[in-house]
């Protein structure tokens, strides 16, 4: 037998026979206090966070915006004919399908949008449609407008 096996089972036999009368005894409870919850013990061995929010900040930075698409003369010229037909059929509240951009609250771009929406006016003072529930849409930032 080589000298560290001979150790080794020196090392295990006196440990065992120290402590063999308490090996399988149930864990001790207290008579005061109530046993933890799982989930609060776990908290005690949860990684610290130094840096509190990174995670969230990474998230937003990976998520993903668009540019608004600059739009041609003849595109835009048949868009102002379609806003022209729903100005002159506002007494009927006009139901149609938008396709625009919605710019991101947080950072630069944004996303198209397309909804089927009732136009409540055209507001050409500020250059928008109010739809029916209220909201403006900016003219400038429609791309498609399909009438129902």
């Amino acid at each position: 037998m080589s000298r560290l096996v001979e150790i080794e089972n020196k090392y295990v036999n006196e440990y065992s026979n120290k402590y063999h009368d308490m090996i399988n005894l149930p864990p001790p409870k207290s008579r005061k206090r109530p046993p933890m919850s799982l989930s609060n013990r776990a908290a005690q061995f949860a990684p610290f966070s130094a840096l509190t929010g990174h995670k969230e900040i990474i998230k937003e930075t990976a998520r993903r915006t668009g540019e608004k698409i600059e739009l041609e003369e003849d595109a835009i010229r048949r868009l102002n004919e379609k806003i022209m037909m729903i100005h002159e059929n506002i007494p009927n509240r006009p139901e149609i399908i938008i396709t625009y951009f919605l710019p991101d609250d947080k950072k630069e771009g944004g996303s198209y949008v397309t909804e089927k929406r009732a136009v409540k006016r055209v507001d050409q003072a500020h250059g928008q449609l109010l739809m029916l529930e209220g909201e403006g849409i900016p003219v400038e930032d429609i791309f498609q407008i399909e009438l129902l």
